[in-house]
């Protein structure tokens, strides 16, 4: 870039058309300064002292000059200052918006989880009763082992039956997408620590005595709903809706 087009680069981008000449001068003032400084050398105690005033103005030019510049970028900071509080308006209104519609689809969902289950439970509760009516009256004929088989099948049904209602595809919006980030709290430290010096549960490690949540956040991300029997602790988890856009 030759000499001229630096010029013109300044004073058309770093310095607006709009600022007075004497700016650039000042500004052109204070890099002399600045160079003349570089170039100082002090090797004796009068050059020392000499050194002094050449030091102030230039501390007293570059105080000036902070002064003027902010008072240039004042203007502009107020503009981007007003931009982003125009714009803030909207997206502050669609986060929000975003986040009750998150929390509507969710509440949804566990509403149809939870029918759901009700529904499954039900069903398994039918099964269950009418195999033991059948039992009953093949015991009344003496028939054990028939009455036996009957309560295995239905039991084996009635869990074929739940696992067709609660593997039912959950509602969905087109765009929308959803999971469930498992979590886990100790609520009872004595109950969690015992079970882990028991040895009884493979899953409890040695480590975890000290609560290490990491890797018990590791352990219920593997396990989800499978960790809800630990003693001393909660199971739960979020549902962490993503939407992607139109």
């Amino acid at each position: 870039m030759s000499e001229e087009q630096v010029d013109d680069f300044v004073e058309g981008v770093l310095m607006p058309a709009g600022v007075p000449a004497t700016e650039i001068e000042l500004i052109d003032m204070g890099e002399s300064m600045g160079m003349t400084l570089q170039r100082l050398k002090i090797s004796t105690t009068k050059e020392l002292e000499a050194a002094s005033d050449p030091m102030r103005e230039a501390a007293g030019h570059k105080k000036m000059l902070e002064e003027h510049r902010k008072e240039h970028l004042s203007p502009v900071r107020t503009y981007v200052e007003m931009v982003n509080a125009e714009y803030k308006r909207a997206t502050d209104a669609i986060d929000n918006g975003m986040r009750h519609a998150k929390s509507e689809m969710s509440a949804f969902q566990h509403k149809v989880e939870q029918e759901r289950r009700k529904l499954a439970q039900a069903e398994a509760a039918r099964i269950a009763k009418n195999a033991e009516k059948r039992a009953e009256r093949a015991e009344v004929k003496g028939d054990e082992g028939r009455a036996e088989e009957i309560r295995m099948e239905a039991e084996m049904e009635a869990e074929n039956a739940k696992a067709a209602v609660t593997s039912q595809a959950a509602p969905k919006a087109a765009g929308v997408s959803s999971r469930k980030n498992w979590k886990i709290e100790v609520t009872d430290l004595i109950a969690f620590a015992g079970a882990i010096v028991a040895g009884n549960d493979p899953r409890l490690k040695p480590d975890m005595l000290k609560v290490n949540q990491p890797v018990l956040n590791k352990l219920v991300k593997a396990l989800e709903g499978g960790c809800s029997d630990i003693p001393g602790v909660r199971v739960f988890y979020e549902d962490v809706v993503s939407v992607r856009s139109k």
